[in-house]
């Protein structure tokens, strides 16, 4: 092969690589996978790395079931739905966007976070996902987050405007679920709490056998 078919070839590759540059999202536990219980609300934190030349604004979240998409299917409304119209919402919790609501830039070329999961009106984090107080236990809403966004030349919250390239409908995704677990047993925060008590008696009566003959014996 001449150098210069190499040199083509290397600038190919190059333009290749840069045609599929797509940002990533990585969520706080990377296996996206959480447990809670009746009722508690759990989350996902997240770092979100940018690629690509241009700034993103992060419009919104979404939890969908597997087989769901926000651009093609319902995924607010709790799954399975019907045959005749399938949704992907949660069908054990109640899932709220925190991500969106905070309208989360990403500079090009850069990273934001990360971030952790933190609860709120909005919160810190993708977004949160309460469990129902009916869920069943052992029972699992799993298939992936979505984080949607627009693409701006600059920061679109500094002058920057939106890139004639946006498409719409641009998204990242990452792999997450909900399984339920049983609520802590109060009594097992008894036993420990009694626990400790007992250990603190003891060692005190230690000390007051170990103090009263010495007194004694200076009377």
């Amino acid at each position: 092969m001449t150098r210069r078919a190499v040199l083509l070839a290397a600038a190919v590759g190059l333009c290749s690589w840069g045609a599929y540059a797509t940002p990533t999202l990585t969520l706080i536990p990377p296996s996206g996978n959480l447990t809670g219980y009746d009722g508690q609300t759990v989350g996902w934190g997240f770092t979100i790395t940018n690629d690509t030349s241009d700034w993103l604004l992060i419009t919104g979240s979404f939890f969908c079931n597997t087989g769901g998409d926000p651009n093609s299917t319902d995924c607010l409304t709790p799954a399975p739905g019907t045959l005749i119209s399938p949704t992907y919402g949660p069908e054990f919790g109640t899932y709220t966007d925190y991500i969106g609501a905070r309208a989360t830039e990403v500079p090009a070329t850069g990273a934001t976070g990360p971030t952790a999961f933190s609860p709120g009106s909005p919160g810190f984090g993708v977004g949160e996902y309460k469990v129902n107080s009916n869920a069943p236990l052992a029972s699992m809403d799993a298939g992936n987050l979505f984080v949607t966004y627009n693409l701006y030349q600059g920061s679109p919250v500094d002058g920057g405007t939106p890139d004639p390239k946006d498409t719409g409908n641009l998204e990242l995704s990452a792999a997450a679920s909900v399984t339920v677990v049983p609520v802590p047993e109060p009594a097992a925060f008894l036993l420990v709490g009694g626990s400790l008590v007992a250990l603190v008696w003891l060692r005190l009566h230690r000390r007051r056998n170990f103090l009263c003959p010495r007194i004694h014996g200076e009377n």
